[in-house]
């Protein structure tokens, strides 16, 4: 009887494993069903609530910035809201039904005219009877297209942009309160670099941009509820899963670095005594890779099941586009992001860092706290970002404006670890 217990628990670890992965098949066929959902719905008021949109397309072109001068750092995107805002609302009879509109949106275009995305979307929407040709964004799961269309069911663009705001302030100050209250003054100014690294007011005027705020954000609440549950790591585990899950299904590759290092940074600041610390973090981080990589798997595994054909190339010609085709140095594109943001913004967020560096420097010093060898682990997470720019070099040199967004984790960890440089006797049990 001993022995088959032993062994059972031999196998715990794998089954679990197991467990992860087979939620991967269910949240595909979740997605799917959503999705195909939602394009059953009529289509009639998105397409109304887009027309009554399209001079936002016309007046703010394609790269509209709330800053005089055009700040690269706060500007948006709206080749990418025109192309989430067409593939919702278009309201073409090609002859596919819901779920191959599911499988594989498209997006309106004037027959043989090179125009950017808004124009192409602002000329349909002045008369949706015209002809069209459609452009297919098939390599995305499209789960942008599922918020966008339900967005329109209730709002024009600019009503969604105002909501947008007030909710964002509404979920930054919840987690400012939460993490303050778990943490104390730290983990509040932390979520708060996190805040202003982003160039919130922009975020709330881009349905490209929101997705990656809310799950990070929301991350970071849900591991504080988790911490005050007493959860084990188990509730941990399908949590990051599922934050990697829904980054795949909603994000249009803006910063989804900042999905998993937010929570996690948080998470690894609430739990700074755990035994096998740097094995725990490198789980929740996998779950969170295995949610996010599995999401996109599956969107390629359902189109081909379907007999679908892929756009844009094979799945290794995306792939080699997203994370090659730069000849800049490895410096160099780790240094764009960087460059991406205004000096003055950049000198604000690294103050408080350097502030707290000499402050805990001092602290040793003079012998009023002893160096916390463990304050390195937040070292780790601000790699996070680096890591990720790097990978998909071939993005993220050409937009900066985006993947600068990705070192909210940078600037939030590296506080993070600077004020966690020395420790009192009483630092550890307050994280």
């Amino acid at each position: 009887m001993n022995l088959a217990m032993d062994h059972v628990k031999r196998l715990r670890p794998g089954l679990r494993s197991l467990r992860f992965a087979a939620a991967l098949p269910l949240a595909w066929l979740i997605g799917l069903l959503l999705l195909w959902g939602v394009y059953s719905l009529p289509g009639e008021i998105p397409l109304q609530h887009a027309q009554q949109s399209a001079e936002i397309f016309w007046t703010e072109d394609t790269q509209r910035s709330w800053v005089n001068g055009g700040l690269p750092n706060v500007q948006v995107d709206n080749i990418a809201d025109a192309f989430i805002i067409g593939m919702a609302a278009n309201n073409l009879d090609t002859g596919h039904t819901p779920l191959e509109r599911a499988l594989n949106a498209y997006f309106p275009q004037i027959p043989g005219k090179e125009y950017a995305s808004c124009t192409h979307l602002a000329c349909y929407l002045s008369d949706p009877e015209q002809p069209m040709s459609l452009f297919y964004y098939g390599r995305y799961w499209g789960g942008f297209a599922l918020m966008a269309r339900l967005w329109l069911y209730g709002c024009t663009f600019p009503q969604i942009r105002t909501a947008n705001l007030v909710l964002q302030l509404l979920v930054a100050l919840t987690a400012v309160g939460c993490v303050w209250r778990a943490l104390g003054w730290r983990g509040g100014v932390a979520v708060l670099l996190a805040y202003l690294a982003l160039s919130p007011y922009t975020i709330s005027l881009s349905m490209q941009y929101y997705p990656c705020f809310y799950l990070g954000f929301g991350g970071m609440i849900a591991v504080v509820l988790l911490h005050r549950a007493k959860a084990g790591m188990e509730a941990y585990s399908w949590l990051f899963l599922l934050l990697g899950i829904l980054t795949a299904y909603l994000d249009f590759l803006t910063y989804p670095s900042a999905v998993v290092g937010l929570p996690l940074m948080i998470w690894l600041a609430l739990h700074p005594c755990d035994k096998r610390l740097l094995v725990k973090m490198l789980r929740l981080g996998l779950l969170w890779v295995l949610g996010y990589a599995g999401m996109w798997a599956g969107k390629w595994l359902l189109c081909a099941l379907a007999g679908m054909e892929f756009s844009g190339g094979t799945v290794a010609q995306k792939m080699n586009t997203y994370t090659s085709n730069t000849s800049l140095s490895v410096p160099g594109i780790l240094a764009m992001p960087f460059r991406a943001i205004s000096k003055k913004r950049l000198l604000l967020l690294c103050l408080p860092s350097v502030i707290a560096a000499i402050m805990g420097v001092r602290s040793v010093l003079r012998r009023q706290g002893s160096w916390n060898p463990r304050a390195a682990y937040f070292g780790l997470i601000m790699m996070i970002p680096l890591a990720w720019i790097l990978f998909t070099r071939g993005h993220s040199t050409q937009h900066p404006f985006l993947s600068n967004r990705n070192l909210t984790v940078f600037f939030a960890a590296a506080f993070l670890l600077c004020s966690g440089l020395a420790k009192t006797p009483h630092a550890l049990e307050k994280g």
